[in-house]
C-alpha cells in the first residue's frame, strides 16, 4: 500500500471525510468529484499509481484534500491499512463508497471468471469491513455499488452477476448489523455505466453516464435511502424479468447470448 497526498491551492471548508475504492476512473472518480466541489475531504483507492494519479490531475484538486492510496481491493490487509491512515488522518470516515468492481470481457471464452468474482465481493467486503474497524461516527454512511444483474443470471455475465447478488445480500444483511451505532447503508443497482469498463456492453436503454449516476449514488447515501435504481427503467427492467416464468426467460437470454459453452 502506497498513499500519496494533495491540497488544494484554495481548500474549501472540509465538512466529511470521504473514502472511495475504484476511484481512479468512472463512477468512483465522479463521486470523488462531486465529493470535492463540496469542500470535503477524500481518499481515493485504486491499484495503478498512475491511474490514480491521472485521477488526481483530472479532478484538478478543486477543494479541500485528496489522498491517493495504491492497492489492490482483494488485498485486506493493504485496503484496510489504507482505510485506517485516512481515518487517522482525517479524523474519522463518514463516507465510504464501496464502488470498485471487474465485469467479464465481451471478448473472452465462456466460463466464470474467478478474478472478476473476487474483485467484486472481496472488494467490498474489505472495505467496508476496515470502514468499520475505524470506528466510524454516528451519522456516517456507506454507499455500496451492486448491479441489475443481481436480480437474474445472465449467461454472458456468470461472475459479475453472482458476485454482485452477493453484494447484495451481504449489504442487506449490513444495514442490520449497524442500524443501531446509527450508520446506513445504500445499495445501489445501476445499469451499465458509459465507461472504459463496460465499453463493449450496452444495451442503449440501460445505459447512464458516469456523472449522472455519481450525482444520484451520492444524493441516495446522504439521505440514507437504503435502495437506489438508476437509470429508472431499471426497477422496471428488474420486475419484468423476475415476473418472467423461468423456462420463457432462459429461452430469451439464450436467444440473446450464443456465445458457446465449454
Amino acid at each position: 500500500m502506497t498513499a500519496r497526498t494533495r491540497t488544494a491551492g484554495e481548500a474549501g471548508r472540509v465538512r466529511r471525510s470521504v473514502f472511495v475504492t475504484g476511484g481512479s476512473r468512472g463512477l468512483g472518480l465522479e463521486i470523488a468529484r462531486i465529493h470535492l466541489r463540496r469542500g470535503d475531504r477524500v481518499a481515493l483507492l485504486a491499484r495503478g499509481r498512475e491511474a490514480l494519479d491521472a485521477a488526481a490531475r483530472a479532478l484538478e484538486v478543486e477543494a479541500g484534500q485528496l489522498a491517493l492510496y495504491a492497492a489492490d481491493v482483494r488485498d485486506e490487509p493493504a485496503v484496510r491499512e489504507s482505510i485506517a491512515a485516512f481515518a487517522a488522518e482525517a479524523g474519522s470516515v463518514d463516507r465510504l463508497y464501496a464502488n470498485a468492481g471487474a465485469i467479464e470481457r465481451a471478448e473472452a471464452a465462456a466460463g466464470f471468471d474467478r478474478a472478476v468474482f473476487e474483485t467484486n465481493i472481496y472488494g467490498v467486503v474489505n472495505a467496508v469491513e476496515g470502514w468499520l474497524a475505524t470506528s466510524p461516527p454516528t451519522g456516517s454512511a456507506a454507499g455500496i455499488i451492486s448491479s441489475f444483474s443481481a436480480f437474474r443470471g445472465l449467461p454472458h455475465l456468470p461472475a459479475y452477476g453472482a458476485s454482485k447478488a452477493a453484494v447484495t445480500l451481504y449489504a442487506e444483511s449490513l444495514r442490520g448489523r449497524v442500524r443501531s451505532a446509527g450508520l446506513t447503508v445504500t445499495t445501489a443497482f445501476l445499469g451499465y455505466l458509459d465507461s472504459e469498463l463496460t465499453a463493449s456492453r450496452k444495451p442503449s436503454m440501460l445505459v447512464t453516464t458516469c456523472p449522472a449516476a455519481a450525482r444520484v449514488v451520492v444524493a441516495a447515501v446522504d439521505r440514507g435511502a437504503t435502495r437506489l435504481a438508476y437509470p429508472p427503467i431499471v426497477r422496471a427492467a428488474v420486475f419484468a424479468t423476475r415476473c418472467l416464468p423461468d423456462a420463457l426467460y432462459d429461452r430469451l437470454v439464450a436467444r440473446r447470448y450464443r456465445k458457446p459453452a465449454r
